[in-house]
């Protein structure tokens, strides 16, 4: 009696059981699916550098005076072209030492023409038969030394034009003042960094390889490079790879140049993400 009822009740669960399979897979929704085509994206093959965005041109302007800062021209941002003036140095002393030489040559052009006048009279009347050997000779020695001495006022001349021309420092070349390294007032000396200049025109990427890296990548791979504060993504080729980092840190430098940084998006100093395109088999 007791199995009967066992087996009764194993049947009616297993009844029971189908029929909620059944009600189930009636009650199923039908899903739409769309497909679409797979957009492709570079993702780099796993090594990935820091680097930043400067200029192809930049430069640091200095004098090779000593002397007060007069007047300085330009503020920091300020666009400038080739030629304009950035910085006026005081240099009176230089501009008394021109004057000082300005008359020097005066004289010692007079006492030239003397005796270029002198030497070519002895010459003919040496030729005429009028003129002695000695005193020809004479004529020429005074001649020469005339000539000697002319010259090296003229050097010193063209020395003092040279320098002061460090005195009115103007820009090198289009570009954008970047930054004023002393004010009006201060004194300047040879070879004082007084502000830089950049040219925004081209610029340039400049990445870090960690040594365990820098057998993988050469001069002239294909890069990704990503600009971190706009997100543009470019493509550029490494032109320069620094072979040694003795003088750059714990890690090597690499430069990379592209055509597609528009100066009006990126600024100097904006860092990017570096994705080499190929990993290169270390020989």
């Amino acid at each position: 009696m007791k199995y009967s009822i066992l087996l009764l009740l194993v049947l009616m669960f297993s009844f029971s059981s189908c029929g909620n399979k059944e009600e189930v897979a009636d009650n199923r929704s039908k899903v739409k699916v769309t497909v679409k085509q797979a957009d492709s994206c570079f993702l780099g093959f796993g090594i990935n550098f820091s680097g930043r965005i400067e200029p192809v041109k930049q430069s640091v302007v200095s004098t090779r005076l000593m002397g007060q800062v007069s007047r300085i021209f330009v503020k920091e941002g300020q666009p400038v072209n080739q030629g304009d003036l950035l910085i006026s140095i005081r240099s009176n002393d230089l501009k008394a030492r021109q004057n000082q030489i300005a008359a020097t040559i005066d004289e010692v052009q007079a006492a030239f023409e003397n005796a270029q006048n002198d030497f070519r009279r002895f010459q003919s009347l040496f030729d005429a038969g009028s003129a002695s050997k000695k005193e020809l000779e004479d004529a020429t020695t005074r001649f020469k030394m005339a000539e000697a001495k002319l010259a090296s006022v003229s050097t010193m001349k063209d020395e003092l034009n040279e320098m002061a021309s460090y005195a009115d420092l103007r820009a090198p070349y289009n570009g954008v003042v970047g930054q004023k390294f002393l004010n009006e007032g201060d004194m300047a000396s040879p070879g004082m960094p007084l502000l830089s200049m950049e040219n925004h025109n081209h610029f340039q990427i400049v990445f870090q390889v960690p040594e365990s890296d820098i057998n993988s990548i050469q001069v002239g791979d294909k890069l990704s490079v990503t600009v971190h504060a706009t997100g543009q993504m470019v493509q550029a080729v490494i032109s320069e790879i620094n072979p040694s980092r003795l003088h750059s840190g714990s890690q090597f430098q690499a430069v990379a140049q592209s055509d597609g940084l528009d100066g009006k998006l990126v600024k100097s100093g904006m860092t990017v993400l570096v994705a080499p395109h190929k990993k290169k088999k270390k020989s």
